[in-house]
Parts: structure tokens; C-alpha cells; sequence
């Protein structure tokens, strides 16, 4: 046995520092009464601000105008009794499972003292200590005379709940308040024993009953084994027949097998000439393949050839244009030529006459230096002289 510890919960501005306990825990999660609290620490006491919840982790604590009746949840039964009850602040507080308590408080073994002033987390309590009540030897627990905090939470329930547990109680004060009885109890040993004998017996009972109806299973079971031999039975009686039967259509399979066998062999040319057939529907494919390849192609091919036609087409009609313009051009040099050829035929007409006028021309000028050269052989003739002189003028002014 540990050296005795005392969790008191909700100890408020009042905690028990006389229970003869080698520790005291309280735990408190009013921050009203935390500098108090605080103040009292020491190597024998021990504070831890947070309040008793299911769950660890944070949760509004509402204070009422009746500080005993503060907490996490508000008693909405009590409130209908006591319309002055009021909620006059509300703040998110620490809270810790009844496990997570047992840790922080370092309870190891047994022998402990747990009081709770909290009237509230009774309930949650119970619940989360469950096997864990066995570390306490005394247990002192302010509650409501009614269920104001909800199903359980009255006093005779928590009665009922402690006896289950193994505990015995020893005082019910409710003298200063008849609506919060302060319940005692003390953990009894004979009766924790009787009541682990119940459960063993509970647990006994439960485990006979289960091999009963294992037995019954297996009364059943052997039932509709023989059930299943009876038809076993008869199968084998009805074997001699079902022998016969089967030889017979072994036989008929027999029968059947080598017509089967033939039927393989005809299946089988045919197989082969129908592989035949195959290679050369193989092979037509292949070409017709080839030439929806081909066709495939020809689109393009025509698509090409329809421009090379239309650019031969471009080039014939560019062709045909230079062609008409080339005739065009030679028509005129023929024209060009022809007038070339009448002004030729006019200039040699003209040269023709010309040249004649020439021949006229040079005949006379040789009759006239003829004239002219008898003349000179002949200068003392006046006459001539004079003649010679007329026939000049003459011929200067183009006389003949």
C-alpha cells in the first residue's frame, strides 16, 4: 500500500488539509479561488487548475450567483426550483478525463482518498475512474437529492453505482443542506469480495451457458451428421444400379469417343484445307491492303496532277497570249516590210530616173567639153571666141 494520497475535486475556498493524508491534490477550476489555492502549495499539497470532464482538453465553466453550483454544465432542473439561480460569467477552462487526473496526480497503488465537492462531475466521474475506484479505500461525494445534472446523478443512484463497485456506505450527512447530501463510503472488503464472487459466478454461469449451447450445437450438429450418413446410406445402397448405369454410358462414351476420333481426323483435313484457304485469303488481303494503300494515295496523287495540269494550263494560256502577240508583232513587221519594200520600189524608181538624168547629164557634159576643147584649139577666130562665149552663157543659163 502507497502512503495515502487525498484527490479532492472542486475543493473551492475550502480543501481538506486535515484528512491525515500524506498528500493533498486539489483540484479546482474556478480561477476565483486559484490565488488561494496557490498559496498553500508546498511539498505536500499540490494544485491543479482544470475541472472534471469526459474528455481532456478546454470547456466553458459557467459561474452562477450560488458558487457551489458552479461548473460545466448549468442544473437546468435546479433552475426551475430556484429562479434566482443565475449565470453571471462564463470562461473556457482546462479539462482532464478522470484517467488523465489519476496521471497528473500521480496516484500509484492504493489505500487513496478521493472527495469530490463537485456535484456536477460526479457522474463523469464515476464513469471514467470505473476500475480505477479500486486505488481508493475512502470516498466522500457531494450530490444532488434529485437528478438535477441529469439521469444518475441523484443520490440514491450513486448509491447503487458505489455498492457495484465494492464500496460499503458509512455516512449520508445532509443536515446543513437536506437538496446536497454528502455521501461516505468506504471500500468493503468483504463485500468487493462477494461481489467479485457474484461476478465470477456471472461469469461461470455465462461460460455454462455458452458450453450448453455448444453442447446443443453439437447435439444438433451430430443430429444432421447422422441425418447425412442416413443418406450416405442409401446413396450406397443405390450404388449397384448407378454401377450398371455407369458402364453402360462408359460404353456409349466409348462409342461416342471414336466417332468423335473420326470427326477429329475429318475435322482435321478440313482444318487444313480451310488453312489453305486461309494462307490465300491471307494474301488476298495483303494485296487488297496494298491497294487501299494505293487508293489511299491517290487523292494526293490527283490533287497533285490537278495543279501540274492546272499550272501546264497557266503556262499554255500565258503561251497562247505570247503567241497571239507575237503574230500580232509579226503582222506589223509584215506590214513594216511591205512599206518598206513599195518606199524601196518608189526610192529605186526615183534612183532609176536619177541615174538616166545622170547618163543625160554626162553625155552632154562630154559634147560639152568636146565643144569646149575644139574651142581652145582654135583662138584666133573672134567669131568663135564669140560664139564660144554666147554658147556658154547659154549653157550656163541651162540653154541647149
Amino acid at each position: 500500500m502507497s502512503d495515502p494520497i487525498l484527490l479532492h475535486i472542486g475543493c473551492g475556498a475550502a480543501p481538506d488539509l486535515e484528512s491525515g493524508a500524506a498528500r493533498v491534490v486539489l483540484v479546482e477550476p474556478d480561477p476565483e479561488h486559484g490565488i488561494g489555492l496557490r498559496a498553500l502549495v508546498d511539498a505536500h499539497v499540490q494544485v491543479i487548475a482544470a475541472a472534471v470532464a469526459a474528455e481532456s482538453g478546454q470547456a466553458p465553466f459557467h459561474r452562477c450567483n450560488f458558487a457551489a453550483l458552479s461548473g460545466l454544465q448549468v442544473p437546468e432542473a435546479l433552475s426551475r426550483l430556484m429562479p434566482g439561480l443565475t449565470q453571471v460569467a462564463t470562461r473556457q477552462v482546462t479539462t482532464l478525463s478522470p484517467q488523465d487526473l489519476i496521471e497528473r496526480a500521480g496516484l500509484q497503488g492504493s489505500g487513496h482518498m478521493l472527495r469530490c465537492d463537485a456535484p456536477g462531475a460526479v457522474v463523469d466521474l464515476l464513469a471514467g475512474l470505473a476500475a480505477a475506484l479500486i486505488r481508493f479505500d475512502s470516498v466522500w461525494l457531494t450530490v444532488g437529492a434529485a437528478p438535477f445534472y441529469g439521469p444518475g446523478s441523484d443520490a440514491q443512484s450513486v448509491i447503487d453505482l458505489m455498492q457495484g463497485q465494492g464500496f460499503r456506505l458509512i455516512g449520508r450527512k445532509d443536515q446543513d443542506d437536506p437538496d446536497w447530501p454528502e455521501l461516505r463510503f468506504r471500500r468493503d472488503a468483504v463485500l468487493e469480495r462477494l461481489q467479485r464472487q457474484l461476478e465470477d459466478a456471472n461469469v461461470a454461469r455465462e461460460a455454462a451457458e455458452a458450453q450448453v449451447r455448444v453442447q446443443l450445437e453439437d447435439a444438433a450438429s451430430a443430429r444432421e451428421a447422422a441425418k447425412a450418413l442416413e443418406a450416405e446410406l442409401e446413396r450406397l445402397r443405390a450404388l449397384p444400379g448407378q454401377l450398371e448405369e455407369a458402364i453402360a454410358a462408359r460404353e456409349a462414351a466409348e462409342a461416342q469417343a471414336e466417332q468423335l476420333q473420326a470427326r477429329v481426323g475429318t475435322l482435321g483435313a478440313e482444318l487444313a484445307e480451310q488453312a489453305i484457304e486461309l494462307g490465300k485469303l491471307r494474301e488476298q488481303t495483303e494485296t487488297q491492303e496494298s491497294e487501299l494503300a494505293r487508293l489511299r494515295l491517290l487523292p494526293g496523287q490527283l490533287e497533285a496532277q490537278a495543279e501540274e495540269r492546272e499550272a501546264r494550263e497557266t503556262e499554255i494560256r500565258a503561251a497562247g497570249a505570247n503567241l497571239a502577240r507575237a503574230l500580232r508583232l509579226q503582222a506589223l513587221a509584215t506590214a513594216d516590210l511591205k512599206d518598206l519594200q513599195e518606199r524601196h520600189a518608189e526610192l529605186q524608181t526615183v534612183k532609176d530616173s536619177q541615174d538616166a538624168l545622170l547618163g543625160q547629164l554626162a553625155l552632154q557634159l562630154g559634147d560639152v567639153s568636146d565643144h569646149l576643147r575644139w574651142l581652145d584649139s582654135a583662138p584666133d577666130n573672134p567669131r568663135l571666141k564669140r560664139d564660144t562665149g554666147q554658147g556658154r552663157d547659154k549653157v550656163g543659163k541651162g540653154e541647149t
